[in-house]
């Protein structure tokens, strides 16, 4: 499914690419011709001056995993005391 691609702005795309370059030689990223799980990104500039980058899955990969989702949340229904959070930081991760 294409998707519309979102502008970078100009005083990012150097640093993107760069940040882009640097995850590829740490082999956390790899270049790929096609994926069905492709989605647009969104690049920010962090306080320290580097980039980050976040893809934005709500169209892509969220409707995929929702019924898994739903079925998790039947289970954990049972037990209302229950609680599970989730807080994502790849920062420096890699698959060495």
């Amino acid at each position: 499914m294409f998707r519309q691609t979102r502008l970078i702005p100009l005083g990012l795309r150097v640093k993107m690419k760069e940040e882009i370059n640097r995850l590829v030689k740490l082999n956390v990223l790899k270049h790929i011709e096609h994926s069905e799980w492709g989605t647009s990104l969104v690049i920010v500039r962090k306080p320290n001056n580097k980039v980050r980058m976040c893809g934005n899955f709500k169209v892509t990969l969220n409707p995929a995993i929702a019924d898994s989702i739903t079925k998790y949340r039947r289970c954990t229904f049972r037990n209302k005391s229950s609680q599970y959070f989730l807080k994502s930081d790849l920062e420096g991760a890699s698959s060495n």
